[in-house]
Formats: C-alpha cells, structure tokens, sequence
C-alpha cells in the first residue's frame, strides 16, 4: 500500500505547480497554492491521528485512499483560481493522511516490538512510489500531452488499494516460530 500511496501522492505533488500553471495561474498564484497544500498538511497531521484514535485505522486508512481518489478526480475538472486553491487543500489532506495513518496501522497490526523492522520495510516500498512515481508521471504527460489519463490512473490505484486495505486483517503469530 506504501507504494501505490506514494506513487500517487509523490507524483501529484511533484506535477502540481505545472499542472496549475497549465490551468492559466502565474507562477506566484500556483506556487502559493502549493504552499497552502503543505499548510493544510501540517493541521490536518492533527485531525489524522484524532481519527485514527477513534475509529479502526483500517477504515482511516481506506478513508484515505478514497480521498485520494476523490480529491484527484477533483483535480481533473477543476478550474480558476479558488478551485486550484481547493484542490491543493484536499491534496494537503490526503498528505497528512500519508504521513499519519500508515504508522499507526503498522504499530497496531505488528506491535511495538516489531515496528523497526516493519517501518523499515515498509519505506522501501514508500521511496520506490516516491522515486518511480514522479518520473513515470512524467513521461506519460510528454507522450500524451496533459495529465487527464494520468489522473485517472492515480484514482483507479487508489481506489483499489481503499478495496485492499478494508480487506486487511492483523497478521497472525505462528506458534513454531515463537517457541524457544
């Protein structure tokens, strides 16, 4: 899931700034526009981790990816300048949903004494989104000439992994490997 959320997200954020551009703002009005999706990262890190205090993680986490979804869909058929505006502060969402609800879905499904090896794990698939995403993205815009196939293909991949991630049980200790 670390790999299709930030291949995802990475290259959404990567490409934000030109595909805002695109739409006709100036260099200033879409570089603030990126900025206000950090902003309503760093607040919404705070609502992230109240939710996933309150309801299983693995409905936050499919709550996540189905906001990806969505605010990517937004994305697409968005237009001047307040629906750039909004559209950056739905990605700064799903941004602080990155960054919050993974770590907690890996400490409550593999425990405390098991969380270094499973974070580290974890973000081998994490940078390889980040790494492949943005550039694969890339390529596809100089060969099609817009984002629009692009977009799509980020909302069928999050909405899939939203299917996966509800279909996601706490692994089970086997007991030969526990015994002394």
């Amino acid at each position: 899931m670390g790999f299709a959320c930030y291949f995802v997200h990475t290259s959404i954020g990567v490409h934000m700034g030109a595909y805002f551009r695109d739409l006709g703002l100036g260099a200033t009005s879409a570089a603030l526009a990126v900025s206000v999706s950090w902003i309503v990262s760093a607040i919404g890190s705070l609502v992230w981790g109240w939710v996933t205090d309150r309801i299983s993680v693995r409905y936050a986490y499919c709550g996540m990816f189905l906001f990806q979804a969505g605010s990517t869909l937004y994305l697409m058929f968005t237009g001047g300048t307040a629906g750039v505006f909004l559209a950056s502060a739905l990605f700064g969402v799903v941004s602080a949903g990155s960054n919050v609800v993974p770590s907690v879905i890996y400490a409550n499904y593999f425990g405390r004494s098991s969380l270094g090896k499973i974070r580290g794990l974890g973000e081998v698939g994490v940078l390889f989104g980040q790494g492949t995403g943005p550039v694969i993205a890339g390529v596809l815009f100089s060969l099609q000439g817009g984002y629009d196939n692009i977009f799509a293909e980020f909302i069928v991949l999050a909405l899939g992994c939203s299917v996966l991630v509800l279909k996601a049980r706490r692994p089970v200790r086997c007991p030969l490997l526990n015994a002394s």
